[in-house]
């Protein structure tokens, strides 16, 4: 029988998950993991401590934290390129920080614990098609599975879950240097976490005596000097209006 893994990516999407498993509307998962980047927002931590982890407690289950110890590469592959997705003069590398920090680790913890065939529960919503294509591929043991598209929930619709249940909603989830945040989720972080925004302005000079020219944002500019846009929202729209009726 394959085990049930709920990937908790620490955002909306899989607060919502949470959610819908503690009012019996998703079935329970055998486990629950989060990779440890080494670099996750502190906002992240906060939500998974203060929230996630007590109300899960109650009925005995806990998001597992896979260590950073598990990923075999950081900053740098073993050939020397880049893998976080920086800003260059002429464009944007690719992002493959993701799979060597998160999916690799994961899969390589769920071995360390004997799991021999998974469904790896990941927090796609419909509005995130072009994601769930490029996801959606049989590893064999390892299967990706997409409980909220399955479902029809838009991520707006995850809002609606997340606070109907009384839940404030999450920031969004991700490193506190990814260059993929847009000028909305630089500017919350440097307001409201100003210590993950000056270990991001580090990362980035001590990048570029590496790599010459790359920035962590578009503006292509040192991120000490960056006026962000606070309404910048590049690609996610509107978090909180929920655009069709909740399917639950």
């Amino acid at each position: 029988m394959r085990t049930q893994v709920m990937s908790y990516g620490g955002g909306l999407n899989t607060a919502a998950m949470i959610v819908l498993v503690l009012r019996g509307k998703l079935p329970r998962p055998d486990m629950l993991v989060i990779a440890d980047t080494s670099r996750e927002k502190t906002s992240t931590w906060d939500y998974l401590e203060e929230i996630v982890q007590p109300a899960l407690s109650r009925e005995g289950m806990v998001v597992e934290i896979v260590s950073h110890d598990l990923a075999t590469v950081d900053l740098h592959s073993g050939n020397g390129d880049l893998l976080i997705p920086v800003f260059t003069e002429t464009g944007k590398l690719p992002t493959f920080c993701s799979n060597e920090w998160k999916q690799r680790p994961i899969q390589r913890y769920l071995r360390g614990r004997d799991v021999e065939s998974c469904d790896v529960w990941i927090g796609f919503s419909l509005d995130e098609r072009a994601r769930w294509e490029r996801a959606n591929h049989d590893t064999g043991w390892y299967q990706r599975t997409f409980p909220l598209y399955d479902m029809g929930l838009t991520r707006a619709d995850c809002a609606v879950i997340v606070q109907d249940y009384g839940w404030p909603l999450p920031a969004s989830s991700a490193c506190w240097m990814c260059p993929n945040m847009d000028d909305s989720e630089w500017h919350e972080m440097k307001r409201d976490y100003p210590g993950d925004f000056a270990k991001a302005i580090e990362l980035e000079k001590e990048t570029q005596q590496w790599d010459g020219a790359v920035w962590l944002t578009k503006h292509r500019k040192p991120l000490a000097e960056v006026t962000f846009d606070p309404d910048g929202y590049s690609k996610k729209g509107s978090r909180h209006q929920c655009t069709m009726g909740c399917m639950i």
